[in-house]
């Protein structure tokens, strides 16, 4: 169904292959001095090893056997950047990495080694199992951690670590079913990321410059570039990419934000987002615009200052419509302002005169 990876830290970092999650899932065990009991030869060991010997083990990671691990993912082990990344292998299949969990164990000041996990799925028709996963993370941060880091630990009794497969199972299993996520090989399906500052950063440690990636996130969920797919072009949970007029701005308004309003709610397109059924999801959503390019070129803001200016002269704004006694078709707010510029005119050389 999936399977599942940790680079945790047991006398140092390592490369792990926990095992696969099913309905037959045990407990898988990492346990290094289990050789050195054997070496020892020990008679009064012997049991000791024999039981060691018959459980299910954890395997590290090596030149020779990567036990199915994808090479295209080893940056999501080896380099940071991220909190959860989803995306799709270049084989259709699909990976989701879990970056910074707690440990169970302890640094010399006492502190927790942070781990990661990677579920990767066995075919593209298991893709839909991490879908439900990917979803409810996107969420559930903090209630993954409490549900994945206890899964991992230290186990005194073998005096080595070991892996709860059947509990993560059991989450997994529990997630709620989702709409699908569109699928396209080599392409990102999110990054979550703790915050805006740390995109391009994420991007360059995972080497995903010129990557498509269909959304990025912040740790609470918030969208905060591009948008998710899902399957047959439903699209939902969705946040336009900032334009390049808003980010030369900072985000701030400009005196014709107000008068380009009415314009952008006519050129908009509205990506409503779906709702699965759960009521109490649906209500935190809302419809988000995404703004088309004003076609027209002129320049807004020294536009509204002439217009300010003109209307505290005439008292009015002034008219587009032509004069067609012009052969040139002046139009009539020059000619306003050729008066008024010919009376400014005549006053000043009656000053000087």
């Amino acid at each position: 169904m999936v399977r599942l990876y940790a680079f945790y830290s047991v006398g140092g970092y390592k490369d792990m292959y926990l095992g696969t999650l099913s309905s037959e899932s045990v407990p898988a065990y990492y346990l290094p001095l289990l050789s050195i009991m054997k070496r020892r030869n020990d008679p009064t060991e012997q049991s000791r090893i024999a039981e060691l010997e018959q459980l299910p083990r954890i395997e590290i990671i090596k030149k020779g056997n990567s036990w199915g691990f994808p090479n295209e993912c080893n940056p999501l082990f080896s380099h940071g950047g991220y909190a959860i990344i989803y995306k799709t292998l270049r084989s259709g299949e699909s990976c989701l990495a879990i970056r910074n969990l707690t440990g169970s164990m302890k640094d010399e000041e006492g502190r927790s080694i942070p781990f990661n996990l990677l579920f990767v799925a066995d075919s593209a028709e298991n893709n839909y199992v991490l879908d439900k996963v990917a979803m409810y993370c996107r969420e559930h941060l903090q209630e993954i951690e409490d549900v994945l880091s206890p899964a991992i630990v230290y186990d005194p009794y073998v005096n080595g670590l070991r892996a709860d497969l059947q509990v993560i199972y059991g989450w997994v299993s529990s997630c709620p079913d989702v709409t699908p996520l569109q699928h396209s090989a080599g392409e990102v399906n999110y990054i979550m990321v703790s915050s805006e500052q740390m995109i391009d950063i994420a991007i360059k440690e995972q080497n995903l410059t010129g990557v498509p990636i269909d959304a990025i996130l912040q740790n609470n969920g918030k969208v905060l570039r591009g948008a998710l797919k899902f399957a047959q072009g439903v699209t939902k949970s969705v946040t336009s990419l900032a334009s390049s007029s808003e980010k030369e701005s900072g985000g701030m308004s400009t005196p014709c934000d107000d008068d380009d309003e009415e314009a952008e709610d006519s050129n908009s397109t509205l990506l409503t987002l779906q709702d699965d059924g759960d009521d109490s999801d649906a209500s935190k959503r809302e419809n988000v615009a995404v703004a088309k390019p004003a076609e027209e070129d002129t320049d807004c803001c020294g536009q509204m200052h002439i217009i300010d200016f003109f209307k505290r002269i005439f008292g009015k704004e002034p008219q587009r419509e032509r004069i067609p006694i012009f052969t040139l078709l002046v139009p009539v707010e020059y000619v306003q302002w050729i008066i008024l510029g010919v009376a400014i005119a005549g006053f000043l050389l009656g000053l000087l005169f």
